[in-house]
């Protein structure tokens, strides 16, 4: 090594980690800036993950992608629980994919499950969770129902014996690196032989920065393993929730989980009126996916994606030169397929 490269390394200035996490290629914008790192972490599982503030709100982020916060995000990822909880005949055994801030788990804890798992592929996620989010829901993983599993999720389906009612997932964006094997028919086929017979899945759906195309390729690949499907808007987040027995909630056991709901995790306005937030059901969900396919010219068939095409990692990246007001777009192109009688017929007395 030169004299001039030591020196060189020597009073180098350090790299600006700010600049490095900031989001910048995220969806191609300016990122979020003006954040202090109060948490950095790498590793092989989870690549880097930081946990910032900013006018009193933390956030976290992998590898400069949000992936939760503290603060307005909060109410969206508490609906990951409320809306398929509705839906269930007996709150056994849940399974949490993902643990993010621990917001969704804390939610799903604050019912009376018997056990809990939580499949969290990244240890430093977990830190992140405990030490900066534990009063939006990470705390649960201290609950004595609460078995921490740090694995892939998808792993944890293939080895576990358990029968769950409940398979939630709390997941990154489906173009981000290795996330769309768990939006693949083997995926879900692997989801229907863990759940109990009225089971239910839920999963979060971006509606922002996606094609119709590739929408279409999520909801008719799901449809393709369960009759019951529902997709939720709610926080403007997009929540599919599925299950092979029929989606219907009751009124007045709704009432009964609420009045067992303590402090943060109830969810603002009674249970039972959350069937308002259904953007669209089977049927106009199967009407949509038709005209996906007819408007990209390609037959209905091709949208499935499976662990052999990968097309959803390869084609979900081109929505990210989407602006933000796409998400509205899909919305109101959703509602185009809404059926108010569906909605209003999924709860029984």
């Amino acid at each position: 090594m030169t004299t001039g490269a030591l020196l060189g390394g020597l009073f180098a200035s350090p790299w600006n980690l700010e600049e490095l996490t900031g989001g910048y290629h995220v969806y191609f914008d300016y990122g979020r800036g003006g954040e202090n790192i109060v948490y950095v972490a790498e590793e092989v599982q989870g690549g880097v993950t930081t946990v910032t503030e900013k006018n009193g709100i933390r956030t976290l982020l992998t590898n400069g992608k949000f992936q939760g916060n503290d603060g307005g995000e909060v109410h969206a990822q508490r609906f990951f629980a409320h809306y398929p909880v509705m839906f269930l005949p007996r709150l056994e055994q849940a399974l949490v994919i993902g643990l993010g801030t621990g917001t969704t788990l804390g939610t799903i804890a604050a019912y009376p499950f018997a056990h809990i798992d939580v499949a969290e592929i990244s240890p430093s996620i977990v830190k992140a969770a405990r030490t900066y989010f534990g009063d939006i829901g990470a705390k649960a993983l201290d609950d004595p129902r609460v078995s921490l599993h740090i694995a892939d999720g998808r792993n944890h389906l293939l080895l576990t014996n358990a029968r769950y009612d409940l398979v939630g997932i709390e997941l990154t964006s489906v173009w981000f690196a290795g996330a769309s094997s768990l939006y693949s028919r083997e995926f879900y086929q692997l989801v229907k032989a863990r759940m109990t017979p009225d089971g239910v899945l839920q999963q979060w759906i971006q509606l922002h920065h996606i094609y119709a195309k590739d929408l279409a390729t999520v909801l008719r690949t799901l449809r393709l393993e369960f009759a019951h499907i529902a997709l939720f808007y709610g926080g403007g987040q997009g929540i599919l929730v599925a299950s092979n027995a029929p989606l219907l909630a009751s009124r007045s056991r709704l009432d009964k989980l609420e009045e067992s709901l303590q402090g943060f995790a109830r969810p603002g306005r009674s249970l039972s009126t959350l069937n308002a937030d259904i953007l669209v059901m089977t049927d106009g969900i199967d009407a949509f996916i038709a005209d996906a396919a007819r408007d990209a010219n390609v037959p209905v068939e091709t949208l499935v994606a499976t662990d052999d095409n990968l097309v959803l990692e390869y084609s979900t990246p081109r929505g990210n030169v989407l602006p933000w007001s796409s998400r509205q777009d899909m919305v109101d192109r959703l509602l185009e397929y809404r059926d108010r009688n569906a909605n209003t017929a999924v709860m029984q007395p």
